[in-house]
């Protein structure tokens, strides 16, 4: 046990010490964590398409197309991919990939996941497109990706696609 002028010393730059130590340690791995993984960004993970396959009284059946790109140096193994989609700021499907994918260091991949959703929103959709002389729909689309060895990484991106079917309903 310390006495003295050493030990008053001692004891008021302990606990800032251990503080600073304990944040700016945690900082330092992280930093070295992140150069080690080589992921500096998330995936960007974008609505390619919306293929519909089925087309049913209540709902409709859909292959959503993601296309995933990867702007670190390392290749990614996204184990799942849970997500929701927006079209026109109104929720239009919901889904989740539990098909494994992995996409190169700096490179591309797409996704294509089944979805359904109901009738009314399409139409909904379709017929305001067409009142207003739109042929595009603006999206919204948010969720994680698990990326093996990272852990979940949430992503979201918005943008505009083709609206299919806009001719189908005419006055």
């Amino acid at each position: 046990m310390k006495t003295g002028r050493y030990a008053v010393i001692s004891g008021l730059f302990r606990e800032p010490i251990k503080r600073v130590l304990r944040t700016g340690g945690l900082g330092l791995l992280l930093v070295f964590l992140s150069a080690c993984i080589g992921l500096s960004k998330a995936p960007e993970i974008n609505l390619a398409g919306v293929d519909l396959i089925g087309l049913g009284l209540f709902e409709q059946r859909f292959v959503l197309k993601l296309a995933i790109r990867n702007p670190n140096d390392l290749a990614l193994s996204i184990k799942t991919l849970n997500f929701d989609i927006e079209l026109d700021g109104h929720h239009f499907a919901k889904g989740a990939s539990e098909k494994p994918l992995t996409v190169a260091s700096r490179g591309e991949a797409v996704l294509e996941v089944m979805s359904v959703s109901h009738l009314s929103t399409i139409l909904d959709l379709m017929r305001d497109a067409r009142q207003n002389g739109r042929t595009h729909v603006a999206f919204r689309i948010y969720g994680r990706a698990e990326i093996d060895g990272i852990g979940r990484i949430p992503f979201e991106r918005r943008g505009e696609i083709p609206l299919p079917g806009v001719g189908l309903l005419k006055n």
